[in-house]
């Protein structure tokens, strides 16, 4: 016998999938979701970046009050320092007065060959009152007196302060 062709109902294969139309609103929304994905991304970006800038105000706030906080403490530290110089120069002139009163009571100086009354006021106000300090003073000391009181240290070598106070000093014990 013959077989009878086969009929779409006895023969089972897969049926193929429906074709779907790429109709332009298919299309208008497969881009749309494309968009929609793309603007996620970049809001999260977006929100990423916001917070990296208030992160940022933040952190320069702080350091404002850093620098508020620091220059305060550096006019408090320079309003200190003025108090100190005001009183650097209170003492200061106590000093002088002492010295003044000091240098009634020292040594002539003027005694001294090539000591007249303008050295001798200022080895006065320098501390130096009488004979035995000059005595005692060594070369690095003549050079840096001989700075202060505008002299030549050659001028204090050539007319032996040094030795004439020692001489000086010695009467004046002896006496």
């Amino acid at each position: 016998m013959p077989t009878a062709p086969a009929t779409p109902s006895s023969v089972s294969s897969p049926a193929p999938p429906p074709v779907v139309e790429r109709t332009p609103l298919v299309e208008a929304q497969e881009q749309l979701e494309i968009v929609r994905r793309a603007l996620a991304v970049k809001d999260a970006e977006m929100r990423t970046l916001l917070a990296q800038r208030d992160a940022g105000i933040l952190e320069l706030e702080s350091l404002r009050h850093q620098v508020a906080s620091r220059e305060l403490a550096v006019k408090e530290l320079e309003f200190a320092a003025l108090a100190r110089e005001a009183r650097v120069r209170e003492l200061e002139k106590e000093l002088e007065s002492a010295r003044l009163r000091a240098g009634e009571a020292g040594d002539d100086l003027k005694q001294i060959r090539g000591i007249g009354p303008a050295f001798e006021r200022e080895l006065k106000k320098l501390g130096v009152h009488s004979f035995s300090q000059i005595a005692a003073w060594t070369h690095d000391e003549i050079e840096a007196i001989a700075k202060k009181i505008k002299a030549k240290p050659e001028r204090i070598r050539r007319d032996n302060w040094i030795a004439r106070a020692a001489e000086l000093a010695g009467t004046r014990a002896k006496s």
